[in-house]
């Protein structure tokens, strides 16, 4: 390369202009390195807390379901209101959520301040499809059948995933449109479940089931 052509090279002029500029201009760039290390900082301090957040509820979600699974269901209620009142991450919130009223449908109780004070929101499709079962189950014993049906349609979305957990759901719905006097579609419902994607235990309980209605699906 001759002399004359480097001394024409872009990229060499650029850098060094550039140099030059920042030299003649120091404050600029230490406005501008502060202003990246400040960034940096603020993304590194929220993602420790967002990481320490998690692992906290984490930690507590786990304790509380434990409790629940050993029958300790008054320290497994403790762990599951610091939950609903405290800085906690939103999945285990919704875990929370589920937990408690799935304890008041049990025990034939009221939902509606759980619903009404505590906001499920989950990505997770699955866990929003048994939130939607226990609302249908909560309007089913009300016997507010329409209300139940429109819940348990929302969880059925998920019933060719899951036929052996959702096999309940189906039941309650088909039952809801009986009551409701809608026989089409029950009837439709019932048509729609595949016996092949079932297990032995759901085929022989959805089976029985049909027998028990057939007289008002005719």
């Amino acid at each position: 390369m001759k002399k004359q052509e480097i001394k024409q090279d872009p990229i060499r002029d650029y850098i060094v202009n550039t140099y030059n500029y920042f030299a003649d201009n120091r404050n600029i760039l230490y406005s501008v390195v502060g202003g990246i290390a400040g960034i940096l900082f603020l993304f590194i301090a929220v993602n420790n807390n967002s990481t320490k957040k998690l692992i906290k509820s984490n930690s507590v979600s786990s304790s509380a379901q434990n409790f629940y699974i050993d029958g300790e269901f008054e320290l497994a209620d403790v762990k599951f209101e610091e939950l609903l009142n405290g800085s906690y991450s939103q999945e285990a919130i919704n875990q929370a959520i589920i937990y408690k009223i799935k304890e008041a449908v049990d025990n034939n109780e009221d939902i509606t301040s759980i619903t009404n004070n505590y906001k499920f929101k989950s990505k997770d499709s699955f866990l929003t499809a048994q939130y939607n079962v226990l609302l249908g189950d909560h309007y089913y014993n009300d016997e507010n059948y329409y209300q139940a049906s429109t819940y348990y349609k929302k969880s059925l979305k998920l019933f060719n995933l899951y036929p052996d957990i959702l096999i309940d759901a189906k039941i309650s719905l088909i039952d809801s449109y009986i009551y409701l006097d809608d026989i089409d579609k029950a009837q439709r419902e019932a048509d729609n479940v595949n016996m092949d994607n079932l297990s032995i235990q759901s085929t022989s309980k959805f089976s029985s089931y049909l027998m028990s209605v057939s007289n008002a699906l005719k």
